[in-house]
């Protein structure tokens, strides 16, 4: 604040306190005042020296309307969005849950929109969150719709090729796929587990034969897998990388917030 009109020998702005009174202040429902300060400042137009007070007002916006309203929504809509490819694929809702989480994440955007600042300057955190999180569920959809293709060609009487064989078998290993009724056999004796041995198999393996141990194991390396299979494990293992993916980027969002 200054004198623009008078000099300093005419009118001579000072402060009496280094902090601005706020006895008359209301609080407001969006931002918090953190500090504030007051300082004499002597300022000069074409010659003439002035007098004057710079005030300082530190102000933080008060998150809980947008945790509550934007990055909550936006957090619940993307941990559930990978729970898609646990449904049964059979009963066909997948594409419909799909959809609806992609449509449902279209509206929060457009809410949280409405409310950001539209400004090309700084780009605003929580839109870069949401746009990362609305191609992830696009991507999921996508998927969900290249999956139900594939499990329909088993019924067209399609067999998977040797490398889609090859890919699917690593991906069942690492997800721990198991057919059904494919259990080893164990007796837990104390605190150890001790898999049943059969005399014909040691024989067998005295003999320099293969045992039946080591072609059960060769046979699960050459196992084929339909199409219904290929996407049975296929779907598993998508729900474990979008769920990774999913908490790596609320982590780094929510660190980049704290900042």
């Amino acid at each position: 604040m200054s004198s623009w009109m008078f000099s300093d020998q005419q009118i001579y702005i000072y402060n009496t306190d280094n902090v601005i009174n706020l006895d008359l202040y209301s609080e407001n429902g969006e931002w918090d005042i953190t500090s504030t300060s007051a300082a004499e400042l002597k300022r000069t137009l074409h010659g003439f020296p002035m007098s004057a007070v710079s005030f300082t007002v530190e102000v933080e916006r008060k998150y809980n309307y947008y945790v509550l309203n934007m990055i909550l929504p936006v957090i619940i809509l993307a941990f559930l969005g990978p729970f898609v490819f646990l449904l049964q694929i059979e009963s066909g809702e997948q594409n419909g849950y799909s959809l609806t989480v992609l449509l449902s994440m279209s509206v929060v955007m457009t809410t949280v929109s409405d409310n950001i600042p539209p400004t090309a300057n700084n780009v605003c955190i929580l839109s870069v969150y949401l746009l990362t999180t609305y191609v992830l569920c696009a991507l999921e959809t996508l998927i969900v719709v290249i999956m139900t293709r594939m499990h329909n060609y088993t019924e067209k009487g399609y067999e998977p090729g040797w490398r889609t064989q090859r890919v699917v078998n690593v991906i069942a290993k690492a997800t721990c796929y198991r057919r059904s009724g494919e259990e080893r056999t164990s007796i837990k004796i104390g605190s150890k587990v001790g898999i049943v041995e059969i005399e014909d198999e040691k024989k067998t393996w005295a003999n320099g034969k293969e045992s039946p141990r080591d072609e059960e194991r060769d046979d699960n390396d050459r196992r084929q897998y339909s199409y219904q299979e290929c996407v049975y494990v296929i779907n598993f293992f998508n729900f474990v990388v979008f769920s990774i993916v999913n908490s790596l980027t609320m982590l780094i969002f929510m660190c980049l917030l704290s900042f």
